[in-house]
C-alpha cells in the first residue's frame, strides 16, 4: 500500500509504510519521519517593508532633531565668539592702563621736566619724559618722550620718541614724540584727575581750567597748548599750593562688536556725552542709558591710581 498511515498515540506523526523497507517494518524512530502538514495559522506572514508616509515622516523628525542640534551649537559658537570678544576689548584696554601708570611711573619728574596736561580741548591726554628704553637706533639716547592722545576711531594712542643728551630744554622735549601705534579700540571715554592738596581733584583731560603753570615752569617755557603740573619733587614748589600728589586713570571701553551696534543705532554720541563728566557716575549712567542690555553688560569700566614723587 503506498500511502502513509497515521501512527498512535498522542503526538501523531507520519512515517514510510514497512512496505517501502526491506524488512517490512515501519521507519518510524529511524530518522525517516515525514513532517506532519503545518495548520495555516501557523504559517509567518511575509516580511513588510515601509510607506512612504512612514518614511517621510521619519525623515521629517530626523530633519527637526538636526536642525535643533545645530541651533543650540551655534549659539554655543556665537556666545562663545561674543565672550571672546569682550575678553580682548578689556585685555586690552587694561594693558593701555598698565602702560599708561608705568610710564607715569617712570617719568621725569624735577626741576626741569614733569607731566604736561592740555590747556586746550584736543585729542591729547598728557605728555611727559620717561627713563624707559627708547628707540635701539636712536644715538645718544637719554629719555624716551611719551605722549597719549585719541583718534577719531575712538583709539587710544601713544606716541614716542627719543631724547638726547644735547636736547636743553627738557620740558618742550616731552612734547617730541613722533612715531606712535594704538594700544586700545573701542574706547568710549578716558579721563585722568590729578589728586592736589587737601581732597582738591582735577581733570587734566581737555580741561580748559589753569590749575597749573600755563606759561613757565621753573623759568622753562611750557609748551604751547600745555600746563605744567605742579609736584612736590622740585625744590621750588614747597611754597606753592596745589601741588599735584596722585594721578588716577579712568577708561570706559566696549567690545567690538556692540561698538558697532552702538555705532549703527546712532548711539555712540549720545553714550559718549554720558561719560563726559565724573567717572565716579560713570557706571549708572551707563545704566540708565536708553542702550541694549546687552551691550550696557559690554561696556566695562577700568581705573587704576598712581601716588607722584
Amino acid at each position: 500500500m503506498n500511502r502513509l498511515r497515521k501512527m498512535e498515540p498522542a503526538n501523531p506523526r507520519y512515517c514510510v509504510d514497512a512496505e517501502h523497507s526491506a524488512f517490512r517494518i515501519p521507519h518510524c524512530g529511524l530518522g525517516n519521519e515525514v513532517p506532519p502538514p503545518q495548520p495555516e495559522s501557523f504559517i509567518l506572514p511575509a516580511f513588510r517593508a515601509f510607506t512612504i508616509i512612514e518614511l517621510l515622516v521619519a525623515m521629517a523628525v530626523l530633519t527637526m532633531i538636526l536642525v535643533l542640534m545645530v541651533q543650540v551649537v551655534d549659539g554655543i559658537m556665537k556666545s562663545t565668539r561674543t565672550q571672546t570678544q569682550q575678553m580682548d576689548s578689556i585685555a586690552a584696554a587694561r594693558r593701555t592702563l598698565d602702560t599708561m601708570l608705568t610710564d607715569i611711573q617712570s617719568g621725569v619728574i624735577g626741576e626741569s621736566s614733569t607731566i604736561l596736561a592740555p590747556s586746550i580741548t584736543s585729542s591729547n591726554l598728557f605728555a611727559l619724559l620717561t627713563t624707559r628704553r627708547g628707540m635701539s637706533s636712536a644715538p645718544n639716547h637719554r629719555f624716551l618722550s611719551v605722549t597719549y592722545s585719541t583718534n577719531t576711531s575712538n583709539q587710544i594712542v601713544r606716541s614716542y620718541g627719543s631724547v638726547n643728551f644735547a636736547q636743553p630744554n627738557l620740558l618742550a622735549a616731552a612734547t617730541n614724540a613722533t612715531a606712535g601705534s594704538a594700544l586700545a579700540s573701542g574706547v568710549l571715554a578716558v579721563q585722568i584727575r590729578a589728586f592736589a592738596d587737601g581732597t582738591n581733584s582735577y581733570p587734566i583731560t581737555n580741561s580748559t581750567t589753569a590749575n597749573w603753570a600755563t606759561n613757565v615752569y621753573n623759568g622753562l617755557p611750557v609748551p604751547t597748548g600745555y600746563q605744567a603740573l605742579l609736584t612736590q619733587s622740585p625744590t621750588f614748589s614747597g611754597s606753592l599750593t596745589n601741588k599735584v600728589r596722585a594721578v588716577e586713570i579712568w577708561i570706559a571701553a566696549v567690545d567690538a562688536q556692540n561698538y558697532q551696534l552702538l555705532s549703527d543705532a546712532g548711539n555712540l554720541s549720545a553714550v559718549q556725552s554720558l561719560l563726559a563728566g565724573d567717572p565716579s557716575t560713570w557706571r549708572s549712567a551707563i545704566d540708565s542709558a536708553a542702550i541694549p542690555g546687552q551691550t550696557k553688560l559690554g561696556i566695562r569700566i577700568l581705573n587704576k591710581s598712581t601716588s607722584l614723587r
